[in-house]
């Protein structure tokens, strides 16, 4: 994979190319990065679930998937992607690589990709009218859906729980109560207002001609997307309160599995040296199938059904996830604390950091094998408000901890 280059369309939009000849597709994207809040966070995830089910011209989802199929069978993806304290709207393309069908399908992939973000189907100046109220109910099955995955939910609602007041705890399809509350002419007026004023990224990642797609791209969306004098907003991280207050939150359900989350603020930005030394922490307390947490709290003394620990990057905490026996809720918790502190000790030993650093740089690298996944790790460099930092400076920054 070669070097990801960046560059401005125009004043709030960029172009980020990323040329690799490893897979047999290319991926075309467009994110914009939208304020979010606990009023815009249901009308968000409801646009792009109205814009792709038609446009003015392919004015059916029928006919969105068959124009699909005559781009060779090319996938359409939509949605929401939260990073941090940001929320990107996303919109991609992914299409097979022109030396695979000897003709360029770029133009006509670019063109598909902007009717789809651009030109949405209308009726009386507003969104379709139908398109609205199904899509509304379909977001009200996702919104209850998250209740029956108890491993998600209590994921979710230690972060509501962690952060009332930032984007970063708001759940991700937004509130079921607001849904009713949208309609079709609301949602085109939020529609237009983010189309022009919200910072837009857009990515092609694949075997191309850098110039030449390039000059394409721009040729394609200069003329419907203008420039907007924004900034670029940024997640605050996640500090330790001076008080040390730990809150605690219980919610009883009649459930076999009882879930047992953990929020830790570590104070730790980012672009900090820090990061990379807390990242090998975290692979050996809880973030890998041979940590601390896993081998004694699982695996010695059978405390729970499973228990890892993950860093956020952009919001500098550690969140502990497990599944356990309500009656084992102290004894999972004492020992889940004990060896945090015993790693605060040094309680680990030069193999185990090897064996940290291995299996990042394997977890790292299997980022490489998809393209939706680089673009997704690039992405989270743009949320933090930095040039995306290659894959493997991480990988070597992690390896000098």
């Amino acid at each position: 994979m070669n070097k990801t280059t960046s560059k401005n369309i125009c004043d709030g939009i960029s172009l980020h190319l990323v040329p690799t000849d490893k897979f047999k597709t290319n991926l075309l994207s467009l994110y914009i990065n939208i304020p979010y809040s606990k009023e815009t966070a249901t009308i968000s995830a409801l646009l792009p679930m109205v814009l792709r089910r038609g446009t003015d011209k392919y004015p059916t989802l029928s006919m969105v998937a068959k124009h699909c199929e005559e781009l060779y069978g090319a996938t359409l993806y939509s949605g929401l992607r939260k990073k941090g304290d940001n929320a990107f709207l996303y919109f991609s393309l992914e299409f097979v690589s022109d030396e695979y069908i000897n003709e360029s399908i770029l133009e006509n992939a670019a063109e598909f990709l902007k009717e789809i973000v651009c030109s949405p189907r209308l009726e009386n100046n507003a969104f379709t009218k139908s398109f609205v109220e199904s899509e509304k109910n379909n977001l009200k099955d996702e919104i209850k859906g998250l209740i029956n995955e108890k491993k998600e939910y209590a994921d979710q609602r230690i972060r509501e729980i962690s952060f009332p007041d930032s984007p970063y705890g708001i759940p991700h399809f937004g509130y079921e109560e607001d849904v009713d509350d949208i309609t079709e002419i609301s949602l085109y007026d939020y529609y237009k207002k983010i189309l022009s004023e919200c910072k837009m990224d857009i990515f092609f990642s694949g075997t191309f001609e850098e110039k030449s797609a390039e000059d394409l791209i721009n040729k394609v969306f200069s003329p419907v997307l203008s420039p907007r004098n924004i900034k670029s907003s940024k997640t605050v991280t996640a500090h330790t309160k001076s008080n040390n207050e730990v809150k605690k939150v219980t919610e009883k359900m009649d459930i076999v599995q009882s879930k047992l989350c953990m929020m830790f603020y570590t104070s730790t930005p980012a672009n900090s040296n820090d990061y990379y030394a807390m990242t090998v922490f975290n692979c050996i307390y809880g973030g890998s199938p041979f940590s601390k947490l896993f081998n004694n709290v699982r695996e010695k003394l059978s405390l729970a059904y499973y228990v890892s620990s993950r860093v956020d990057r952009q919001k500098g905490t550690i969140l502990i996830s497990s599944g356990i026996e309500g009656d084992k809720f102290k004894a999972a918790f004492d020992e889940i604390m004990l060896w945090l502190d015993k790693m605060k000790k040094g309680d680990f030993t030069d193999e185990e950091i090897l064996s940290a650093k291995k299996y990042l740089e394997t977890n790292l690298n299997s980022a490489k094998d998809s393209l939706r996944a680089t673009e997704d790790y690039l992405l989270s460099g743009i949320s933090e408000g930095e040039i995306p930092e290659e894959i493997d400076v991480l990988s070597e920054k992690i390896k000098n901890v």
